[in-house]
């Protein structure tokens, strides 16, 4: 196979807070979305987007250097090396999201939370837009949108229980098994953190 006729993988994985913040960028996210559909010039894509190729070169570059995208082809075009662009997946995972020198714990932890909902949301965006995902109440299963925001009163030992309990019915079912029928890909994200209110007739916690 040559590399003009690269498929992006299914699944990725990628490493490092950084690598997440450059996917969380909204350009950078519409070069991806458009590399994975075929591969381009970043005249192509400046096209595509009605940009001046100028403007994308900075975008491209930190995309290439950070595996998101990768070259599959190059020719000389008036004594100019074009490239050629397609995206390394179509659906990226990311780990070890806590590494990170010069950053504080807790700017490192509010950095990997802000990104991960500015691609959730935008997914989600793009999802509704092409029909993806179905908001109405009869929607299909592979169609449903699942949103569920609330508050919960625990102890410290329910609290731990509880997330012990997520996680490990989440790798239940993450983990593969035997069953052929039709599989789809779903995103799922779990938060839990403490919130400040006012406990009636006993001040603020």
């Amino acid at each position: 196979m040559t590399n003009d006729e690269f498929t992006p993988a299914e699944t990725l994985e990628l490493r490092g807070l950084a690598t997440l913040k450059v996917m969380a960028d909204p350009r950078r996210k519409q070069i991806v979305n458009l590399l994975r559909s075929d591969a381009a010039t970043v005249k192509g894509l400046a096209d595509s987007l009605q940009l001046s190729p100028k403007s994308l070169y900075y975008h491209v570059n930190l995309l290439e250097k950070h595996g998101l995208v990768r070259v599959v082809d190059t020719r000389l075009v008036s004594g100019i090396l074009e490239k050629r662009y397609r995206a390394t997946a179509y659906l990226f995972m990311f780990n070890e999201l806590n590494s990170g020198e010069g950053a504080t714990s807790a700017s490192r932890a509010f950095e990997a939370v802000s990104s991960i909902f500015a691609i959730t949301t935008d997914d989600i965006r793009i999802g509704l837009e092409s029909g993806a995902i179905d908001p109405g109440d009869d929607a299909g299963t592979s169609e449903r949108l699942s949103l569920e925001w609330n508050l919960i009163d625990l102890s410290d030992a329910k609290r731990d229980e509880l997330e012990k309990r997520l996680r490990e019915l989440f790798e239940e079912y993450a983990s593969h098994d035997s069953d052929d029928s039709e599989r789809h890909a779903f995103r799922y994200i779990s938060l839990m953190f403490p919130t400040r209110r006012q406990k009636s007739g006993a001040g603020e916690e």
